[in-house]
């Protein structure tokens, strides 16, 4: 064959499988679009939260859940749950003592 045949050929070739790729790009990137919206609307109809709302009530319930108390040694702040009763060591001095939060 001619050699400007071949790279006629060649050209064409490199142009075909441009395209190709390129048409494979944008189903792909629409079938995971497709399977994203499916995923999303199943989850939506099974009842799953799939967007979480904050709920005012719990957050701050949530904030209240601790106790900041005071050792009596080193005076050191310490964080404790609420209404528990419990024996503490002191993370700074290790002085142990027990408290009803």
């Amino acid at each position: 064959m001619n050699k400007s045949v071949m790279l006629i050929l060649q050209f064409c070739g490199l142009i075909i499988a441009i395209w190709l790729f390129a048409i494979g790009v944008v189903i792909g990137g629409a079938l995971i679009t497709v399977i994203g919206l499916l995923v999303f609307g199943l989850n939506y109809l099974s009842g799953d939260k799939v967007i979480k709302v904050k709920d005012k009530k719990n957050e701050i319930n949530s904030l209240n859940v601790n106790s900041i108390i005071n050792c009596p040694i080193c005076n050191a702040k310490l964080r404790v749950p609420l209404n528990k009763k419990l024996e503490i060591i002191c993370k700074f001095c290790t002085h142990k003592w027990i408290v009803q939060t």
